[in-house]
């Protein structure tokens, strides 16, 4: 990330309305977060590259749902 830890929520702030976009159309039962960050981990921390602003306005369970739980649910570990 251009601009090192200081602008790490910068990086995001642009996403945000796609990832709005996406889950007010798919809902977010149907969405899962993914990445390939490692590279990332040089420039910020772990929290830093996982947290999206698109995604802070979603109820816990739903955040929890994008973020594991639909995964989870899609390759057979829960129901």
């Amino acid at each position: 990330v251009p601009g090192g830890e200081e602008h790490a929520e910068l990086r995001h702030r642009g996403a945000a309305f796609a990832i709005q976009r996406i889950l007010s159309s798919f809902g977010p039962s149907r969405c899962l977060w993914g990445s390939d960050f490692a590279p990332a981990l040089e420039f910020i921390s772990f929290p830093q590259a996982v947290h999206w602003p698109g995604l802070d306005d979603l109820s816990g369970p739903a955040r929890n749902a994008v973020m594991c739980g639909n995964l989870l649910r899609l390759i057979g570990l829960v129901s």
